[in-house]
């Protein structure tokens, strides 16, 4: 069976790029307290980083400055976030940082060289509210790009058609800028994606994509003869009972 996919309201993981102790000791102590499901991962050099940056996260918090520990390194991180932006994409790198001015205009670079829409926010950690807007950030972004990869998997499982069918969407193209973070969902369109979601983690541990897909398509006893795809928006406890029926009964 396929794995089970990053769905909508799934944990996150946080790439965290910071060289000084103390300040790595508490963004990680900061974080963990709001978020307490969220898997931090750490890089305390420009080479942890890079290597880092290979592996899959949800978003990255990086400071600008790390020092250099190769002769050809630069000074700043300029290269970590072109690295780091290029790989995750829109919005998923928040720059918290001392150095605040070269930072912004790193990240003005950055932008006008890559495609992956613009890099996030610049927050000043030696001012005194740097830890809330840091917390304020990464919930933000983090929200964000969980449901622009839970949609994106959910296309690759069910397409754009019927996800569009499902919550209700009058466009596949809609669905797919969700997907792209060009667009967010209403709040009953994501709350109608949610339920998707949980209903396709469900099947995908006793069935195939192709089958959940004509199990949304398909006329259901469970539903009066209807499908699951057009129901599961506006009944959602029905679509969700139909799902159980199916899972354990066939």
């Amino acid at each position: 069976m396929r794995t089970a996919p990053r769905l909508i309201g799934s944990v996150a993981k946080l790439l965290l790029i910071e060289d000084d102790p103390n300040a790595l000791s508490y963004a990680r102590s900061l974080l963990s307290d709001v978020l307490p499901i969220t898997a931090i991962v750490t890089a305390t050099t420009q080479a942890e980083a890079r290597a880092r940056i290979e592996e899959e996260f949800t978003a990255v918090v990086m400071d600008y400055r790390l020092p250099p520990q190769r002769g050809d390194d630069p000074t700043d991180s300029s290269e970590i976030l072109r690295m780091a932006s290029t790989k995750f994409g829109r919005q998923a790198v928040i720059l918290y940082t001392g150095h605040v001015e070269e930072a912004t205009r790193s990240r003005r670079i950055v932008e006008a060289s890559t495609d992956r829409g613009n890099v996030g926010p610049v927050i000043d950690k030696l001012t005194t509210d740097g830890g809330h807007k840091l917390l304020d950030a990464v919930v933000t972004v983090v929200r964000a790009r969980q449901l622009m990869m839970g949609v994106g998997e959910l296309v690759s499982i069910l397409s754009a058609p019927l996800v569009a069918v499902a919550t209700g969407s009058p466009h596949a193209t809609t669905v797919e800028a969700w997907a792209r973070g060009d667009a967010v969902p209403t709040r009953e369109e994501e709350m109608a994606l949610q339920v998707i979601s949980e209903i396709v983690q469900s099947l995908l541990e006793v069935d195939v994509s192709a089958t959940i897909r004509a199990w949304f398509l398909g006329t259901n006893p469970e539903l009066g003869g209807r499908a699951p795809a057009l129901l599961v928006r506006n009944e959602p406890e029905r679509v969700r009972d139909a799902a159980h029926a199916y899972r354990y009964h066939g």
